[in-house]
């Protein structure tokens, strides 16, 4: 969870979601292949497309939780 709070935001108990650059989504993958056990632990990636993200459907406190390329201040 350490490893993935660094790159994705906690959505839901073990459920995290983010906008990742093509190169932070490919360190995430080498860096979780190395520390989970690959007989007990099951990481999953869904990749959704502008199109699809758009009908997301959001019920109570749900947010959707992007990273954001630029950051203005």
């Amino acid at each position: 969870m350490k490893t993935l709070a660094k790159y994705v935001r906690h959505a839901q108990s073990n459920v995290f979601e983010s906008k990742l650059r093509p190169t932070d989504l490919t360190k995430l993958k080498t860096r979780l292949r190395d520390i989970i056990d690959q007989n007990q632990d099951d990481v999953r990636f869904y990749p959704l497309c502008d199109n699809c993200l758009g009908k997301v459907t959001l019920l109570g406190k749900a947010e959707l939780h992007r990273r954001q390329d630029y950051v203005v201040i």
